[in-house]
């Protein structure tokens, strides 16, 4: 399986291969993608990115659903690109001072890690 990691706010989505159960060359092949789309709040449709391709093999009962590993990182590239998009989306909207339109003062640019169930999420300071 491969699935996005070490996204930034506005870098484009590394894939990464996870293992699968091995299989021999004659079984059958399923191939798996998992399409990520995140949309506006008017409904405006927002880029399709892969988080995930698996390619399973249902020769045993083991083989039949995910199995925890390749759980586990579809959740966290899941999890990341719905935190990378939040902090873009809420940085855009603070970018400004409410009080005189002025854009705000860039102070520096730090790595924030962001602890999340599904594992930890690297992010630049907005």
């Amino acid at each position: 399986m491969r699935v996005a990691a070490g996204l930034g706010p506005l870098e484009l989505s590394t894939l990464v291969l996870v293992e699968s159960s091995p299989h021999s060359p004659e079984e059958m092949t399923m191939h798996v993608r998992v399409l990520l789309e995140i949309t506006a709040n008017d409904s405006a449709a927002g880029a399709v990115e892969e988080v995930a391709a698996f390619e399973k093999t249902a020769e045993r009962a083991e083989d039949l659903g995910l199995s925890i590993t390749e759980a586990r990182a579809l959740l966290k590239a899941v999890q990341t690109h719905t935190v990378t998009m939040q902090v873009a989306e809420w940085s855009e909207r603070h970018r400004r001072c409410e009080a005189c339109g002025q854009p705000r003062r860039i102070k520096g640019s730090n790595l924030i890690v962001f602890r999340t169930l599904y594992g930890d999420i690297t992010l630049r300071s907005p």
